[in-house]
């Protein structure tokens, strides 16, 4: 390859690369916003009706602060969520949700059922993003379900 081509693809490859940069500043820095995650409760129940009480429930807040100019009524935003469980034992689920955000103050309840299996403290965790704008949020709880196992396949259901 001769010198010529070398620094095309250098001068090309550095653009690229400032492009990038550049993008994803303006893309996180345009939007003046902050995101909040509150986890209100958590508790055990029989959710799903199988006779034990083995179904854990989280309700959790979700809060936007944002310039009402940057999101507009009839917008929707994508909120990412991971959530994470891990029983008494050890074992822990971690589960990858998308639930969409219409306005500023979402209450929001998710369902693990069939994952209260033995005594001892449950740790449940939610981690949140809005890629688009560059914004986390986090909250976590630690509880004691009494639970049981009726051998269900453990299942999330995510409720808004």
């Amino acid at each position: 390859m001769n010198n010529n081509k070398k620094i095309k693809y250098l001068f090309g490859t550095v653009f690229l690369f400032a492009l990038t940069i550049s993008s994803v500043g303006v893309l996180a820095g345009d939007v003046d916003a902050e995101l909040d995650i509150h986890i209100v409760k958590a508790y055990y129940m029989d959710f799903d009706n199988s006779g034990l009480e083995n179904d854990i429930v989280v309700e959790f807040e979700v809060e936007l602060y944002f310039d009402n100019d940057d999101f507009p009524d009839t917008a929707t935003l994508i909120l990412d969520l991971e959530v994470e469980l891990t029983l008494p034992s050890g074992l822990a689920y971690v589960y990858k949700l998308k639930m969409k955000i219409t306005k500023e103050e979402t209450e929001a309840m998710l369902v693990y059922f069939n994952h209260a299996t033995g005594s001892g403290w449950y740790k449940t965790s939610i981690r949140g993003s809005i890629s688009a704008w560059g914004i986390t949020a986090y909250d976590r709880c630690v509880f004691d379900p009494p639970g049981g196992d009726d051998e269900d396949i453990p299942r999330i259901c995510l409720y808004y």
